[in-house]
C-alpha cells in the first residue's frame, strides 16, 4: 500500500517545462533558454526526476600540492591539461542524476579568528544559536541573533531587530539583492553581517556581501567576495567564512587559448593554476569553488578548485570533508546505474585551505549528518543501490520516460576512513530493501535509521575503528528523519509514524533510552496531529534545547495550515506541551525559533511573535 501512494504521488509530481528545456540545452551544449527559471522549480524538477529514477535523493560540494592516489585525485596541473580533461569528458556518459544534482548547485592574507566570548552567539548562555551539527562551526540560516538583536532575511532584505525584553521592535532594514539575484541565508558576528547571495549571471555566480552593523540604524555595505557557480554550502568558523558553490562549464564555449573560459573566478579573476585539482574520470565538468574570507576585515583569504564538484559537505574546526556521486552506467535500453562516493578532504588552517586526501566509498550518504570525525577518522553512512531505468538516454528525455525504472538492490553501509582516507574498518550489508533516513553519530558510538515498512534503529559500536560492531537493532512503526542527542541517556528523534504496513499517517516525537547502547528502547513516542514540517529535511527548522527543556517546530496538518508545536520532556510526564501557536501565515511552516533571555521568539518570513519563556504567554507581535 506504501509503495503505491508513494508511487502514485510522485507521478503527480510534473516538471517545469522550462527547466526541461534548460536541462537539455546544458545536455547539448546549447546557449540557456532566455526565460528566467525560479530556483525553486529547477529544485523541484531535480527532486521529480530523482524520484523518478527510484533512486534517492542525495544532498545537494588549497594550495599545498599532494600526489594523486588511487581514486584518482589529479594536482600539480597546468591549464592546458585542465582544458584537455575537461574536452575529453563526454556527456554522452551522464545520468540524469548528474544533471539534476548540479542543477541543485541547489545545497585565509590574514589569520582566521577564534571566536571570543563576547563574539560567539549564545556563548554568554544569554541566547540560543543556529541548531549547528558541529560545535563552534556555525552554519548559515535565514534568521539569526548576537544575543540582543534578531537578525531575520526576508523578500530580499535583511531586517535589524532589538528583542527589546519581548517587545521587539524593528531598528534597521539592509537591501541586499538587486535584478535576478537572490539571497536564502547569511552569517552575523560581532557587527558585522555576511549574505551569501546567488545570480544565474554567467553560468552561475555568488557574492558574500559583507555589511558593517556598529551603528545598527544605519548598517553600511564593506565590501563584496564573489566567486564562480551556484552556493552549496557555507561554514564560519570564528570569523572566517568559508562558501562553497558549483560551477558547470559548457564546453561548447570553451577556448584552450582563454583559461577563463573554462575555469571559474574568484573575485573577477581566473583560480590560478596552481589553485586547481581534478578528480581522475570525473562525469561531468563541474567545478567545486570554495573561498576562505575573513568577515571582519572583509577580504577573501585563500581560494580552491576541484574539477568534480561538490553535494554533502560535513566540517569541524580543523577539517572540511565534501563528498561528489560518480554512477556506473551498463548497456542500452535497460541501463543499470549503480553509485559510489568520493570524498575529499581539506584541512582548515589560519591561512589557508590545503587539500589534504580524497577516498572513495561504495553507497551514497544521505546527508551532513551521514558524516562525522572523530579522533582524526572520518566515519561515513551510505545507502546503496543499482536501479535499472528504462528508455534513460539522455539525448531526448521525457519525465515520464524515467518514471518507469525499478531498483534491482539495496542495502547499507558504515565506513571508517584514517585521515588519508583509506577504508580501516566498514559494516556492509545492512538492512536489505531500505534506506537510511537519519543518522547520528555521538564519540565512539553511530545511530542511524533505516525504513521500509519499520524503523530498525541501529546502534554501533566505533570505540575500536578498525571492528565496529552493531550493537543493538530497534523495530518500530514509523522512522526518525532527524536524531539529536538530549540528555545523558536519551536521544530525541523527530519523524513519522507509519503503520506496520509501511504507511505514513503523520509526524511523531520519540525519545529513546541509549543508555544501556546494547538493548535500546523508544521510552516515549508522541504523535503529531500534522503531516509536514521543514524540519523533516532541515535541522535548522527545529529547536532541541535540553537546557531549557525545548523542542519546538513549525508544521502543517492535512488541510496546509500551520502551527509552532513546543514540547518539553521528563521521564515522569515523558513528552509534555508547553504551547501550541495557531498563527494565520502559510509561511510560519518554515519558521526559526529562539530565545534571547527570559522570552522566545517564533521569526517567520513576515512577523515576530514573542512569548514569556515561562509560562510561554504572548508578550508582542512585530510585522516587517
Amino acid at each position: 500500500m506504501f509503495k503505491e501512494k508513494y508511487t502514485k504521488d510522485n507521478e503527480k509530481i510534473s516538471a517545469d517545462p522550462a527547466v526541461k528545456k534548460y536541462i537539455k540545452s546544458k545536455l547539448q551544449g546549447e546557449a540557456t533558454p532566455k526565460r528566467k527559471i525560479p530556483l525553486n522549480a529547477v529544485i523541484a524538477t531535480a527532486i521529480s526526476l530523482c524520484l523518478a529514477l527510484g533512486v534517492f535523493a542525495v544532498a545537494k560540494t588549497s594550495t599545498p600540492k599532494i600526489t594523486a592516489n588511487s581514486n584518482g585525485l589529479k594536482t600539480n596541473l597546468t591549464y592546458a591539461e585542465i582544458f584537455d580533461s575537461i574536452k575529453n569528458a563526454t556527456k554522452q556518459n551522464f545520468t540524469l542524476l548528474d544533471i539534476t544534482q548540479n542543477l541543485l548547485g541547489t545545497t585565509d592574507g590574514s589569520t582566521r579568528n577564534e571566536p571570543t566570548e563576547d563574539s560567539a552567539m549564545g556563548t554568554d548562555d544569554n541566547s540560543s544559536s543556529t541548531n549547528n551539527q558541529v560545535e563552534g562551526v556555525d552554519e548559515a540560516d535565514r534568521v539569526k541573533n548576537d544575543g540582543k538583536y534578531i537578525y531575520a532575511l526576508s523578500n530580499g532584505s535583511v531586517k535589524i531587530v532589538d528583542s527589546n525584553f519581548g517587545k521587539p521592535k524593528k531598528v534597521s532594514e539592509i537591501s541586499v539583492v538587486e535584478n535576478d539575484e537572490w539571497a536564502n541565508e547569511f552569517f552575523v558576528t560581532e557587527n558585522r553581517i555576511a549574505v551569501i547571495v546567488s545570480s544565474p549571471k554567467d553560468e552561475g555566480s555568488v557574492k558574500i556581501k559583507i555589511y558593517s552593523t556598529e551603528n545598527k540604524e544605519k548598517p553600511i555595505m564593506v565590501n563584496t567576495v564573489s566567486q564562480s557557480g551556484y552556493s552549496i554550502n557555507s561554514r564560519m568558523i570564528g570569523n572566517t567564512l568559508y562558501v562553497l558553490s558549483n560551477y558547470w562549464i559548457n564546453t561548447k564555449n570553451i577556448n584552450e587559448n582563454y583559461p577563463g573560459t573554462f575555469v571559474p573566478y574568484v573575485d573577477s579573476k581566473p583560480v590560478s593554476e596552481s589553485n586547481i585539482s581534478l578528480i581522475n574520470n570525473f562525469s561531468h565538468p563541474t567545478y567545486l569553488v570554495i573561498t576562505a574570507t575573513d568577515i571582519m576585515s572583509a577580504t577573501s583569504l585563500a581560494s580552491e578548485s576541484v574539477l568534480g564538484g561538490a553535494e554533502n559537505v560535513y566540517c569541524d574546526k580543523d577539517s572540511l570533508y565534501y563528498t561528489f556521486t560518480k554512477y556506473d552506467e551498463f548497456s542500452s535500453g535497460k541501463n543499470t546505474v549503480s553509485a559510489s562516493t568520493t570524498i575529499v578532504k581539506l584541512a582548515l588552517s589560519d591561512k589557508d585551505i590545503t587539500l589534504v586526501a580524497d577516498g572513495k566509498v561504495e553507497g551514497v550518504p544521505l546527508n551532513q549528518f551521514s558524516m562525522d570525525e572523530y579522533e582524526g577518522n572520518l566515519r561515513i553512512v551510505t545507502t546503496t543501490q543499482k536501479t535499472a531505468v528504462y528508455n534513460g538516454l539522455l539525448d531526448d528525455f521525457d519525465a515520464s520516460d524515467m518514471a518507469r525504472s525499478e531498483t534491482v538492490s539495496q542495502t547499507n553501509c558504515l565506513f571508517i576512513l584514517d585521515e588519508n582516507l583509506k577504508t580501516i574498518g566498514q559494516i556492509t550489508d545492512l538492512a536489505p530493501n531500505e534506506r537510511v533516513y537519519s543518522v547520528r553519530f555521538d564519540g565512539e558510538i553511530g545511530y542511524f535509521v533505516t525504513f521500509r515498512q519499520v524503523d530498525p534503529l541501529f546502534t554501533v559500536d566505533l570505540a575500536d575503528p578498525k571492528n565496529p560492531k552493531v550493537l543493538s537493532q530497534l523495530k518500530i512503526p514509523g522512522f526518525s528523519e532527524y536524531l539529536h542527542p538530549f540528555t545523558d541517556g536519551l536521544l530525541f528523534g523527530f519523524g513519522k509514524s507509519a503503520t506496520e504496513n509501511g504507511l505514513v499517517t503523520g509526524l511523531k516525537l520519540s525519545m529513546f533510552n541509549v543508555s544501556d547502547p546494547t538493548n535500546v528502547t523508544e521510552q516515549e513516542v508522541k504523535q503529531i496531529d500534522a503531516n509536514w514540517s521543514e524540519a523533516s529535511n532541515n535541522h535548522k527548522a527545529i529547536m532541541v534545547d535540553s537546557s531549557k527543556n525545548i523542542i519546538a517546530f513549525a508544521a502543517n496538518d492535512d488541510f496546509g495550515k500551520a502551527k509552532v508545536y513546543v514540547y518539553g520532556y521528563t521521564e515522569s510526564k515523558g513528552f509534555f506541551e508547553k504551547a501550541q501557536m495557531n498563527i494565520e501565515n502559510k509561511w510560519f511552516s518554515g519558521a526559526r525559533f529562539m530565545w534571547i533571555g527570559n522570552y522566545f521568539y517564533v521569526v517567520s518570513e513576515s512577523e515576530i511573535y514573542s512569548y514569556s519563556l515561562d509560562l510561554f504567554a504572548p508578550t508582542s507581535t512585530l510585522s516587517f
